[in-house]
């Protein structure tokens, strides 16, 4: 069985140059075939990469259009970036608009057949924006950046430095890369130094438990969420944290309704890119604590200078915000009364107060509500199949 922690390097070979052999031969595949295909163009670094590489290899004619998304708000409005990158590559951009409505959960049960919860059709605003940007250029394919935070290493983390004091020895708590991520995580070195050896005394990976879940739940997240987090202990904690977010990456497999309309492909998910970027060190994958700072060297030749000089990334939280909280009538019942609070995999309170109007503005649980609540319609759904399940369970879906 293929794992994650087999292709983790020590950092005494690293080749940087077959990251990028790794990701062109990646994107020649995700772009060959003759159907038209769109772009998806966020205005960030990682699509840029995508967009940019195509037209490297001479493959932009292939690319129908860039599909991008924007919100009303001005902290999620990534336009100007993205149209940077299709003006660059000479495609044309399809806007999809983002603005907050009404959730219906049941919309999930029809996309919860597969053999993962439909995270990853959560917004079904932007699914159906991609489902019309299909239409219009009748495109066979979309290919996007996903997995881009993981494999060039976007998190601020602490485990950076851990990972260079482990490799270079404590003398590496006051070198250049610990004054980097100070400012990057805007505390004292002393405390940035201090949590990085408080890493390496302690190597079992972060939790990445919901806060949402009750004794079940919790009882259950004691094991490995997936055979390719058994056994990563000894590994660097950066590495660590990466192959928890290759593990955390499988939600874009989930089915979509753009998914029915075409294939969708992430070359930045193929296994040569992420066994080239395993292999590399973090803290050569964020040189000085700067995000993907690398990726930002390794491809600058064919990104726009300003995406390269970006210091922020688009925010949607608000966006999701204000839908959960215009659904609070509809999602309230679904997750309070539904199969995941019965059973205790999730807290009742823990939910209703994750759902409180102050929450969702003050201290929002957006990303554990919304993975909560493709579960609970995944759940019901392959309830409402099983013949040796409670009557009384697959009637839930109605």
């Amino acid at each position: 069985m293929w794992r994650p922690q087999d292709h983790v390097g020590d950092g005494s070979s690293v080749d940087d140059g077959q990251l990028v052999i790794a990701v062109e031969d990646s994107v020649s595949l995700a772009l060959e075939g003759a159907e038209p295909t769109l772009v998806e163009v966020s205005g960030g670094l990682d699509s840029s990469i995508i967009a940019g590489t195509a037209g490297r290899l001479g493959l932009g004619g292939r690319v129908a259009a860039a599909l991008h998304f924007r919100s009303n708000r001005p902290e999620s409005d990534e336009s100007t970036w993205a149209n940077s990158v299709a003006t660059g590559q000479g495609w044309p951009i399809f806007v999809g608009e983002l603005s907050p409505g009404i959730f219906d959960p049941k919309n999930l049960f029809e996309l919860s057949c597969g053999a993962r919860p439909a995270i990853n059709a959560m917004d079904l605003v932007r699914d159906a924006a991609t489902v019309a940007a299909a239409q219009a250029y009748s495109a066979g394919a979309l290919v996007t950046g996903k997995g881009g935070d993981t494999v060039f290493f976007q998190p601020p983390t602490v485990d950076i430095l851990a990972d260079y004091v482990l490799a270079t020895g404590w003398r590496g708590l006051g070198g250049d890369l610990a004054q980097g991520l100070a400012r990057r995580l805007r505390r004292s070195v002393w405390s940035v130094g201090e949590e990085a050896r408080h890493r390496l005394r302690d190597r079992a990976p972060p939790s990445l438990t919901s806060p949402l879940l009750g004794p079940r739940g919790r009882a259950q997240a004691t094991t490995p969420i997936h055979p390719w987090m058994e056994g990563i202990d000894d590994l660097p904690p950066g590495k660590q944290r990466q192959i928890q977010g290759i593990v955390a990456t499988f939600n874009v497999r989930g089915v979509t309704r753009y998914a029915k309309e075409m294939a969708v492909r992430h070359p930045l998910l193929s296994q040569p890119v992420i066994e080239a970027s395993l292999g590399i060190p973090t803290w050569r994958l964020a040189p000085g604590g700067r995000e993907r700072g690398l990726a930002r060297e390794l491809f600058a030749d064919r990104v726009p200078e300003s995406v390269l000089k970006r210091r922020s990334k688009g925010e949607l939280g608000a966006y999701y915000a204000r839908t959960i909280a215009r659904s609070g009538d509809l999602l309230k019942p679904f997750l309070l009364d539904g199969v995941l609070c019965e059973a205790g995999v999730l807290d009742r309170n823990a939910v209703e107060a994750a759902l409180a109007p102050d929450t969702l503005i003050c201290h929002s649980e957006n990303p554990a509500l919304m993975s909560a609540t493709a579960v609970e319609a995944f759940a019901r759904y392959w309830q409402a199949r099983l013949p040796d399940w409670p009557a009384d369970a697959r009637r839930r879906r109605d």
